[in-house]
């Protein structure tokens, strides 16, 4: 499964793809974080795609919905304070 991500930030913090649901709760996707490059912005266009295999993954055959989350970081006074989250969600059955 190819999922295509878009999305930038000037404060960009970190980007987080999970899936819910079924018995089995979450399975992390992936994620990436700016690691202290102020000039990362996220996934700017064209974009970035993300390779799963639930079947791999030992996801059990059920719903599950699948949240890309853009995390920004607020830095003021010299100290983290608050953020946004910018997130969309699809919904995917696995057979």
């Amino acid at each position: 499964m190819k999922i295509h991500i878009e999305g930038t930030d000037e404060n960009f913090s970190s980007l987080d793809v999970t899936a819910y649901g079924g018995c089995s709760g979450s399975f992390n996707i992936f994620s990436k974080t700016y690691n202290g490059n102020r000039a990362d912005t996220g996934a700017p266009a064209p974009g970035i795609d993300v390779l799963w295999n639930p079947w791999a993954s030992d996801v059990e055959p059920c719903c599950y919905v699948v949240f890309v989350r853009l995390y920004d970081r607020a830095i003021v006074d010299n100290r983290w304070n608050g953020g946004h989250t910018y997130d969309n969600w699809r919904s995917i059955t696995v057979a």
